[in-house]
């Protein structure tokens, strides 16, 4: 497991960890909200899911490439697992936040 974290480098490991951090903040996110935090919540976070939603999927394209220049090099090839972390997470967050974008629909 530490291997896992040491191979995804920082960029990576903040990327997953922001991804982590946004989704539970679709729960609590309302379109309604004017005044107090919420307003962050609500106004912020779903911009930001959006973004991330985009960076993680090109993460993964770029992991790909970088998966097959590997295979073709015979050399040791970590781009698979981290195309289906960024994967994953980009799943989780469409997940998390799409009853939030159905309600403004």
């Amino acid at each position: 497991m530490l291997s896992t974290i040491k191979s995804l480098g920082p960029a990576r490991f903040c990327l997953y960890l922001l991804a982590l951090a946004i989704t539970p903040l679709a729960f609590i996110a309302d379109s309604n909200a004017e005044t107090n935090w919420l307003t962050t919540v609500s106004y912020i976070a779903p911009a930001l899911a959006v973004l991330l939603f985009f960076v993680l999927l090109l993460d993964a394209l770029m992991s790909k490439v970088f998966a097959v220049d590997a295979l073709q090099a015979g050399t040791a090839n970590p781009h698979r697992q981290h195309m289906y972390l960024s994967l994953t997470a980009a799943l989780l967050v469409a997940l998390a936040w799409t009853p939030f974008f159905r309600a403004l629909l």
